[in-house]
């Protein structure tokens, strides 16, 4: 497909200008600029991304925007179910609320699995996603979940993002230095800190895609307000069927939706049903919260993020432990079975093509699957990587 080109008014001269203050002796108000630049730097990602229109489902690189496998799993069990999968491109948590020294134990480990697995390999920018389409293989892109692996040092940043850092959550739950987590009682009305705005300009100066999955609202609205680049909800769901901490209100999901932004919606049964602890949840379940998003704000703010491990993780020990340390999102007890923890249909990462399947036998038309499969979440990764 040509290149397309952007209309006089948006060429490269006016845009360098606006970036470099040169504004030919128009005033401009308060804070508009900052919107401007991130009106303008979409267009480019638009223009420069040229995705085409579906026409089958195999058009865009099929994205998963998270895989929460941990190293302990690092092998050829676990490549296998990623090449059953289909599954082209992942965001994969490789450290979430770990210090500095586990962080980069965790990234050597993963690395030595991704050079030595010939069906994956490190990915590190959105080109590699549709390499892998055309090989036939599993791009992975490395993210954090929380900050705790900086130790208070902005520069870390700089340092992970030349290992293959492309993803950073700016929180777990609790409130930290950049600002709170969905878990506090506060969450819906402390910000983000000054510590959390200059960790915004440098990953967005750096291309690392910044994710609220675990962030709370305010702060969370913040960042989309303040980012120049599309920000991500990887993994979570609309807390307007379900009211779950983790889950995204109709403010979250309309503030990613008007700035290029996505949620992938998670394979977690207690984001997606309030009977999840007897019953567990279906892809049923999973839907009916695309549905929801896409009434509310369109099928472009919509994805997948399944947050689904290899299932060897999912002990009734490690649950326990979890929902003790998180009591406010409970996946453990002594009645509660691990095998309900996940959505009953994709139970593994092997499982997650068949949202795609349920997605047509729901009625969903091929343009909007391939927003869903991939696109979309394409779209907004280029914008960054």
């Amino acid at each position: 497909m040509p290149r397309a080109h952007p209309p006089p008014h948006l060429d490269g001269r006016f845009l360098t200008a606006v970036r470099e203050g040169n504004h030919h002796g128009i005033r401009f108000p308060d804070g508009s600029l900052h919107r401007l630049d991130r009106c303008l730097h979409t267009v480019d990602s638009v223009l420069s991304t040229a995705m085409p229109t579906a026409t089958a489902l195999d058009s865009s690189p099929f994205w998963n925007l998270l895989d929460s496998t941990d190293d302990g799993y690092a092998d050829a069990v676990y490549a296998g179910k990623l090449a059953k999968s289909t599954v082209n491109a992942i965001n994969h948590t490789v450290a979430a609320t770990d210090g500095m020294h586990r962080a980069m134990q965790s990234i050597v480990r993963w690395q030595r699995f991704y050079r030595d697995t010939p069906s994956v390999f490190q990915a590190y920018s959105s080109g590699d996603a549709l390499k892998a389409q055309a090989d036939g293989r599993t791009a992975i892109f490395m993210g954090f979940q929380g900050i705790d692996p900086l130790e208070g040092d902005l520069n870390m940043i700089e340092a992970y993002h030349s290992m293959g850092l492309r993803f950073l959550q700016p929180t777990y739950q609790r409130r930290t230095l950049a600002g709170e987590g969905c878990g506090e009682p506060t969450a819906g009305s402390v910000g983000l800190s000054s510590f959390g705005r200059d960790l915004v300009g440098i990953c967005n100066d750096l291309g690392i895609v910044l994710d609220i999955s675990h962030v709370g609202e305010r702060t969370s609205l913040d960042i989309i307000e303040r980012s120049a680049k599309p920000v991500i909800a990887t993994h979570s769901a609309a807390r307007g069927l379900v009211d779950c901490v983790r889950n995204k209100t109709d403010r979250e999901i309309t503030a990613l939706a008007e700035t290029g932004g996505v949620i992938g919606i998670a394979g977690k049964s207690l984001f997606l049903t309030p009977e999840y602890a007897t019953k567990g949840s279906t892809l049923d379940d999973y839907l009916r919260h695309i549905d929801y998003i896409c009434s509310l704000a369109g099928d472009d703010v919509v994805a997948i993020g399944t947050d689904i491990s290899d299932e060897r993780r999912y002990t009734p020990e490690m649950l326990r432990k979890f929902g003790e340390a998180y009591p406010e999102i409970p996946l453990g007890g002594d009645t509660f079975r691990a095998e309900i923890a996940n959505t009953r249909d994709i139970p593994t990462p092997a499982d997650t093509k068949n949202i795609l399947a349920e997605l047509t036998a729901r009625g969903y038309g091929p343009d909007t699957i391939d927003k869903i499969k991939g696109r979309n979440a394409h779209r907004a990764c280029a914008a960054n990587f």
